[in-house]
């Protein structure tokens, strides 16, 4: 029975869901839920973002008038991610062993590849705002400022996020009083009303080093692929950010290997381009 795995890849991909979270914050921080157009086939999702903010009348000098409000349409196109491991026969006799092992490392690097592809939009052709600063002058000021152009723009003070390069975050957290954080201990926290990540891939193109967003300025879509009977699968969803991941392990008669694979079906756009202010050197 030392090739059978009896329910545990699905036992470690529920247990591999705290490592999931941790490594993929960022991806929380963007419009993720399409509704019922996930479920349904085909390699493009097509929503709707907002691109202008509601404000109220003033019905004493108006009266009730309507207010003009627009959104645009994002076709998100997808295409599949996926990570394999192949083993020996002899190797998949301790078949439990290899995926606690590989899982994590599949995880996260499936995520980095989301998260480049998601950063990779942030060029001045779609977000025309920025902000240019040096890591080491980059202090709470620099953070409130960001956080002024993107009311100007009326973007919602609700779901704004900081993404920055851990030595932009360093400087930060060195020239701000921690009590004017909220959660200053957690990977994500919160200053001026923009919830901090740092994450050290950022494209380097343009000088890019961060930026600030409200979570419709990006779309991402995602959905499980599915494998047929031959194969032992198991999916992991991360609740914040929606992304789902796709195990599975088989079984090659070709050349006798045992393979372990993490697969996702992901796609993204740029959503409104009010709505994220880019941080350049």
């Amino acid at each position: 029975m030392a090739n059978s795995l009896a329910g545990f890849l699905s036992v470690y991909a529920q247990e591999s869901l705290p490592q999931l979270i941790a490594q993929a914050p960022i991806l929380a921080s963007f419009t993720t839920d399409f509704s019922s157009e996930l479920a349904s086939g085909g390699t493009s999702i097509v929503t709707r973002v907002p691109t202008t903010t509601l404000t109220a009348n003033d019905t004493d000098a108006n009266g009730y008038v309507a207010l003009a409000a627009t959104a645009s349409s994002v076709t998100v196109t997808l295409k599949q991610r996926d990570i394999t491991h192949a083993f020996s026969e002899l190797e998949w006799q301790n078949s439990s062993q290899l995926i606690n092992t590989f899982v994590p490392s599949m995880i996260k690097g499936l995520i980095n590849y989301v998260a480049n592809d998601v950063c990779s939009l942030v060029l001045s052709s779609n977000f025309a705002s920025e902000f240019t600063s040096s890591a080491g002058a980059f202090s709470g000021s620099a953070v409130t400022r960001l956080a002024q152009v993107l009311s100007t723009a009326n973007v919602p003070a609700e779901d704004r996020t900081l993404v920055i390069l851990p030595t932009y975050k360093e400087t930060l957290v060195n020239t701000v009083n921690q009590a004017y954080f909220i959660n200053p201990s957690a990977n994500t926290s919160v200053y001026a009303g923009l919830t901090i990540q740092e994450y050290s891939n950022i494209p380097s193109t343009n000088n890019l080093k961060g930026f600030a967003a409200h979570k419709s300025a990006i779309a991402i879509a995602t959905r499980v692929p599915s494998f047929g009977p031959m194969v032992e699968q198991s999916v992991v969803t991360d609740p914040k950010s929606g992304l789902s991941i796709a195990f599975r392990t088989w079984h090659s008669a070709d050349d006798g290997k045992w393979k372990l694979a993490a697969s996702l079906i992901y796609g993204y756009a740029k959503g409104n381009g009010s709505a994220l202010v880019r941080v350049n050197s």
